[in-house]
């Protein structure tokens, strides 16, 4: 791993520093997972600059991204684990670019909006003012219906079953109450 030219060698580090995180996680020891993963994911990025075509790094680097806001998120740090999972996203629809007819990766964005669209609902109510629960609901409910957009269209695809159009679908009625109920303060 020494060999910064080794590709090979840098994602087995890259998977050990994960495994890492994936042995601290259910032994809550957020801050080893958080140190350990954060230098995965910095391998991770380096591997995709080194052959940014590759989905392979894209999806490493996306999954990395994803079990950090995970653990950001058990730590009770909600706003790194927004921005990090705008980065998993990101790198999601980068593999959507490099293959576009990709169901997994379809689910995987829908499944990253999901959980940012709960994120955020979960910010709004720990919002100090009246503006920033509006502005963090109303992030939730553009991520719930651009995730049932997805989701719609693999359904209509067969990729995905009814239920999850369905959880989707109530997620986003309940942050359309929460909009009303703000409209009425």
């Amino acid at each position: 791993a020494a060999d910064p030219t080794n590709a090979e060698l840098r994602r087995d580090l890259a998977t050990a520093w994960y495994i890492v995180t994936v042995i601290c996680e259910p032994i809550k020891r957020y801050d080893e997972g958080i140190a350990s993963m954060q230098k995965a994911v910095a391998i991770y990025e380096a591997l995709t600059i080194s052959d940014p075509t590759n989905m392979d790094n894209y999806s490493d680097l996306a999954n990395g991204c994803t079990r950090l806001s995970s653990m950001q998120e058990q730590r009770g740090n909600l706003t790194s684990a927004v921005s990090v999972l705008h980065k998993a996203l990101e790198y999601r629809q980068k593999i959507l670019t490099i293959n576009p007819a990709s169901p997994s990766t379809r689910i995987g964005i829908a499944d990253q909006l999901f959980t940012l669209a709960g994120l955020n609902h979960r910010m709004a109510t720990g919002a100090r003012s009246v503006t920033q629960k509006k502005a963090y609901i109303r992030e939730a409910l553009n991520h719930y219906q651009r995730c049932l957009e997805i989701r719609t269209g693999l359904d209509n695809d067969g990729a995905v079953a009814m239920s999850t159009l369905d959880d989707v679908k109530r997620e986003i009625a309940l942050c359309e109450l929460a909009v009303k109920k703000q409209r009425k303060e």
